[in-house]
């Protein structure tokens, strides 16, 4: 019987080891090789977010097919990447990726060459959130946007808007993300095309700022929210398409920067200063 190691969140965060794993139609197991451990699992640690009791955490990653359920597309030896918002945030409302194995929704997955399979490429949720910004407010033809919170998703969005030409500001707490060019604002705008909220504290925005559009990272969907006059609130579930790729290779050396390494399934180090983000080796 498969046997596999996991980060669970059962009132607590802890490690534990979980037998068998049932492949339901249109899912797929996976075993995982490299997970990030993003500020999303920082803030369940923190008693920010809390995830479904014995959900295996990890909103990210990558790892090869070994059994395809009923029905789904994907065969076994394929690699995949979470990039996608299908029925469920993982890591909070079903399994995630830290654990040796998974489930992973096939809708929620993006088959990627073997010749990629590199840790950088864990963050790719992050990075096709970024994506998914940037399609939505080209499409509201938005200007001046404001992007809440400097973690991961926060600052791949703010990179990503200022090359495609957006007027884009930053508000944070935090001091993340200089190392590649990210400067915060520390009293925003009283009026912006777009706000992105990327952060669980998006409500410490001066109370003043307007928008008539307000982008939501998914996970935030477990705290209770208020649009603050924002007429229009869209969720953000990720792409498809190589986009998220473009966007971690363009930014390669920045990332790592931004990021720590961690082997085996195991708890990290709280996140502090510059990490926004480990990736662990499973």
């Amino acid at each position: 019987m498969l046997k596999r190691k996991a980060i669970v969140w059962d009132g607590e965060l802890r490690v534990e080891e979980r037998l068998g794993a049932y492949v339901p139609p249109g899912t797929l197991l996976v075993r995982v090789k490299y997970a990030a451990w993003t500020g999303v699992e920082e803030a369940v640690r923190q008693g920010l977010l809390v995830p479904e009791k014995g959900v295996v955490v990890g909103v990210s990653g990558i790892g090869q097919v070994v059994e395809a359920g009923r029905g789904a597309g994907v065969k076994p030896g394929e690699y995949v990447a979470s990039t996608r918002i299908v029925d469920g945030v993982p890591g909070i409302d079903v399994d995630g990726f830290l654990a040796e194995y998974t489930i992973v929704q096939e809708g929620a997955a993006s088959i990627i060459p073997r010749s990629i399979s590199s840790p950088l490429y864990s963050l790719s949720l992050p990075a096709s959130l970024a994506c998914n910004i940037v399609e939505v407010l080209e499409r509201e033809n938005a200007e001046t946007v404001l992007v809440v919170g400097a973690g991961l998703t926060g600052v791949l969005a703010y990179l990503v808007l200022e090359e495609k030409g957006f007027n884009v500001d930053l508000y944070t707490r935090l001091s993340a993300g200089r190392e590649c060019g990210v400067e915060a604002v520390h009293r925003p705008r009283s009026r912006y095309d777009g706000v992105i909220a990327v952060s669980v504290d998006w409500h410490t925005v001066p109370g003043d700022v307007g928008s008539p559009l307000l982008l939501l990272h998914p996970a935030l969907q477990r705290i209770i929210l208020r649009g603050r006059g924002h007429r229009r609130i869209y969720w953000l579930r990720g792409m498809e398409g190589r986009c998220w790729i473009r966007v971690l290779e363009d930014h390669a050396d920045c990332i790592r920067g931004l990021t720590g390494s961690v082997d085996g399934v195991i708890l990290p180090p709280p996140l502090h200063g510059r990490l926004l983000a480990y990736i662990l080796h499973l």
